[in-house]
C-alpha cells in the first residue's frame, strides 16, 4: 500500500470520529494531529494537519520540523512577521485547519528521502503538540535530546514545558523515537565465525575419504 494513502486514511478516520462527537457534547470540537510512519529500508513518512508538529534531529541539529496550519506561520511566509513576532502574536493559536471541523482537512505530508537522506543512528524523531514546543527554542530541544536517553529527554522536556507554563499552557503530549543500531551480541559473532568457517573449508577437505584397501575387501561382488 501506497504510505501516504495509509497515512490521509488515519488522519481522515480521526477526523470523522471527531467531527461525529460534535453531536454527543454539542460543542464544536477541532483538533490536530501528526503521524509517523517507519518502513523497511531505513526510510519514514509523515503527515500532519494543524498545529502538532513532527521534529527529525541528528545529534544536535534539527534536520526538518513540520510547517504550521496556523495563521502566524501564513504571515511568516509571506514574509509580513519575522517567528520571534510569532511567538507573541495575539492570533498565534489561530488555526486555518483542522481535524473534527466542518471543512475537508489539509494534510501535509514528508519523508527523508524529500530531504536526501535515510534514517541513520541515533537518528530522533519527536512528535508533539504545541503545549510542548510552544515553550523550546529548537536547538534547545535539540541539545536535550541529544544529551539524554530517549526516556529521559522525554521526561526532562515535559519537566521544563510544565515549569514555564507555571500551571497554565495547552495540553501537552508528545513522543520520542530514537533510532539505534544493534551491536552483535557474544553469541551472534561466535555463531557468524562458525559460519565462516565452514564456507572457508577447502574442496579437499569436504571430499569422502578415498577407499583403502580394506574397504576394496569389503565391497560387495
Amino acid at each position: 500500500n501506497n504510505p501516504r494513502e495509509i497515512l490521509r486514511g488515519g488522519l481522515l478516520e480521526a477526523h470523522d470520529m471527531i467531527h461525529a462527537s460534535r453531536y454527543l457534547n454539542e460543542k464544536d470540537p477541532h483538533s490536530t494531529a501528526v503521524l509517523f510512519m517507519l518502513l523497511p529500508g531505513r526510510r519514514c513518512f509523515w503527515s500532519h494537519c494543524g498545529d502538532s508538529r513532527l521534529y527529525a534531529f541528528r545529534g544536535r541539529r534539527m534536520l526538518f520540523r513540520t510547517r504550521d496550519h496556523s495563521y502566524v506561520e501564513h504571515l511568516i511566509q509571506k514574509g509580513k512577521i519575522t517567528r520571534e513576532a510569532a511567538e507573541t502574536h495575539p492570533n498565534r493559536n489561530v488555526l486555518l485547519t483542522s481535524l473534527g471541523g466542518k471543512e475537508t482537512p489539509r494534510i501535509e505530508f514528508g519523508d527523508l528521502e524529500a530531504l536526501n537522506t535515510h534514517i541513520q543512528d541515533k537518528d530522533s524523531f519527536l512528535l508533539c503538540s504545541d503545549g510542548l514546543w510552544g515553550y523550546f527554542h529548537e536547538q534547545e530541544m535539540a541539545e536535550i535530546i541529544a544529551d539524554h536517553p530517549a526516556k529521559a529527554a522525554a521526561a526532562r522536556l515535559i519537566e521544563i514545558a510544565r515549569e514555564r507554563a507555571k500551571g497554565e499552557g495547552d495540553n501537552l503530549s508528545l513522543a520520542l523515537l530514537r533510532f539505534q543500531e544493534e551491536k552483535p551480541t557474544w553469541e551472534y559473532q561466535k555463531i557468524q565465525k562458525n559460519i565462516q568457517a565452514r564456507h572457508a573449508e577447502t574442496p579437499e577437505t569436504q571430499q569422502p575419504a578415498a577407499a583403502t584397501p580394506q574397504d576394496e575387501k569389503d565391497k560387495p561382488q
